[in-house]
């Protein structure tokens, strides 16, 4: 009886310490930052941007980033929102660069595409949250999408 004891109670410390050691090792949350929006393909009706995110990764373990969501605006009208569920592994020590496509109607973008025309740039915001192990991290940024990357 005392060595079923033992044993449950020797299993039970660690499971605990093999739990404490993962979470400890990803005390640090990882830092995004919207680095660039390009145009990765233009169709009929619709084109597909990429939203490139820079992910940092402090720990000293690889984490996963288990789901993203994402809202894109030009001109300060919100062109493309939705979620980006593909895993990505981000390598312990260091920073990767990750595309999300994000589809956009050009009815949608009609007054901004005008306004390219006229001033050779527009403003876009990117922001949304990526999931990083156990972090939500929200991200923010601005730019301008230029004539040229179109």
């Amino acid at each position: 009886m005392w060595q079923i004891l033992k044993v449950l109670v020797l299993s039970s410390v660690l499971i605990s310490c093999t739990r404490c050691g993962t979470i400890s090792a990803i005390t640090n949350p990882p830092k995004v930052k919207v680095t660039d929006v390009k145009l990765k393909s233009a169709r009929d009706s619709d084109a597909i941007v990429d939203i490139i995110l820079q992910v940092e990764n402090p720990n000293s373990r690889s984490v996963s980033v288990s789901g993203l969501k994402y809202s894109l605006s030009v001109d300060d009208k919100e062109i493309a929102q939705g979620v980006f569920e593909q895993e990505v592994e981000l390598p312990a020590v260091q920073t990767i660069n990750v595309a999300i496509p994000v589809t956009v109607k050009y009815q949608d973008l009609f007054s901004s595409v005008m306004n390219m025309l006229f001033k050779k740039a527009a403003p876009y915001r990117a922001r949304g949250s990526v999931d990083v192990g156990p972090f939500t991290i929200p991200f923010d940024e601005t730019g301008e999408l230029k004539i040229k990357d179109l």
